[in-house]
């Protein structure tokens, strides 16, 4: 689903009325930059909804672009790594392995996690978006280190599902 003029009017709107002075928006061959000065600033609920909007319309372009891909391409190289669930980023931001710099991570390599267990903060405009397990499993790999810069649909971690631990 590509944008119209209307959903581009939407985003603009959104974000005049924001806090944020900058905002990058692509979808296929062409990106779109706004930017502004500091000048009056309303709540920072709208930046949660420009910031929820943009990913929504990232998650179409990721759905739209596995859908293209052959089997082949979807099924991987080999048996061991179809086996494997990723746990990737929802947003831009930054990785952080435990709540605060004091806390233990979330998870460490060996752990076992369950759905909806919490693995992760993503920090993105200063909102900490907590980042679950997709999956029941054990933690195989964690492929961020704390502290990095990530981008949407960047591999956080790797588990190894529940049904094929043995």
């Amino acid at each position: 689903m590509d944008l119209n003029i209307e959903q581009m009017k939407e985003i603009i709107e959104l974000f005049e009325d924001s806090n944020l002075t900058e905002i990058s928006v692509s979808q296929n061959d062409y990106q779109v930059t706004l930017k502004k000065n500091s000048g009056s600033r309303r709540s920072s609920r709208m930046d949660n909804e420009i910031q929820h909007r943009v990913s929504e319309e990232q998650s179409e372009i990721s759905d739209r672009k596995n859908q293209e891909k052959t089997p082949s391409e979807l099924e991987g190289p080999s048996e061991d790594v179809e086996e494997k669930v990723t746990i990737t980023s929802p947003i831009v931001g930054t990785f952080f392995r435990s709540p605060s710099p004091d806390d233990p991570p979330y998870v460490s390599v060996g752990d076992e996690v369950g759905e909806g267990d919490t693995v992760c903060i993503v920090e993105a405009m200063k909102v900490m978006n907590e980042v679950k397990a997709n999956k029941d499993g054990e933690v195989v790999e964690v492929c961020v280190e704390d502290g990095d810069p990530v981008e949407y649909g960047q591999e956080l971690f790797i588990l190894m599902p529940s049904d094929k631990v043995s």
